[in-house]
């Protein structure tokens, strides 16, 4: 697992608004944005699939705005979208 920042982004008077990010693309690139971000204060990296070598996707705790400079920055060869809770159909 790689993780920096905090864990608990706190509460939301505290700053600006943090969200779950779902962050994929290839390998190589995924890894040396994961390693960008680590060193970043109020992000938090996790690998979700693959290993902290090869990650595959990573699951981010980032502002939007950082989410949009990351979608930005690498347009069409990183896929950053908000990381939404699964609805299974038996809640249905």
């Amino acid at each position: 697992m790689v993780t920096s920042g905090a864990a608990d982004p706190g509460p939301a008077a505290a700053g600006p608004r943090i969200g779950h990010y779902l962050v994929g693309g290839d390998t190589a690139l995924v890894a040396r944005v994961a390693e960008e971000l680590r060193g970043e204060t109020g992000v938090t990296v996790r690998v979700v699939s693959g290993t902290p070598a090869r990650p595959t996707v990573l699951g981010v705790t980032m502002t939007r705005e950082r989410a949009e400079r990351l979608r930005a920055e690498y347009q069409d060869r990183l896929v950053v979208e908000v990381d939404q809770e699964i609805q299974h159909y038996s809640d249905e």
